[in-house]
């Protein structure tokens, strides 16, 4: 579950579903979960205050997109614009029109004071990006996994 899900003010929208994308590909790549405990108590502490985890052995490229998608800000998480053209791919991802969700502008404007107008205007005219591939060095971690 991404990180607002756990938040009483949280909401579910295509921002959790990024999220969930970079937890699935981060699995992938590692053969571990990007976050793991041995409780749930646990495992909702390391989800929201970890901090993401490039993976070694991996290109520079393939970590800037871990780490946008396991972004803990919803409002500062990678989304679709920014996915299908981010320089991982070896083309650009075509184009879908993502509806909005009422349910996540209604977050944005009571709990985050933004204006989800200016929100999804400013989204549009960020959608071209350089990524941000410098890292500080890498821990070496051996999460345990939750069954």
């Amino acid at each position: 579950m991404a990180p607002e899900l756990f938040a009483d003010d949280g909401v579910y929208s295509f921002y959790s579903d990024m999220w969930a994308l970079g937890c699935v590909l981060y699995e992938l790549a590692s053969g571990k979960p990007p976050f793991a405990a041995t409780g749930l108590k646990d495992l909702i502490q390391e989800i929201c205050e970890k901090e993401f985890t490039p993976i070694e052995g991996f290109s520079p490229l393939f970590n800037d997109l871990l780490k946008r998608l396991l972004e803990k800000d919803p409002v500062k998480r990678i989304y679709w614009e920014h996915l299908r053209k981010h320089p991982f791919w070896n083309k650009e991802i075509n184009q879908r029109k993502i509806p909005r969700q009422p349910q996540f502008d209604k977050y944005l404007t009571e709990v985050r004071e933004i204006d989800p107008e200016e929100f999804h205007e400013q989204q549009m005219k960020n959608a071209y990006f350089i990524p941000n591939i410098q890292y500080k060095t890498m821990k070496k971690i051996d999460p345990l996994r939750v069954s």
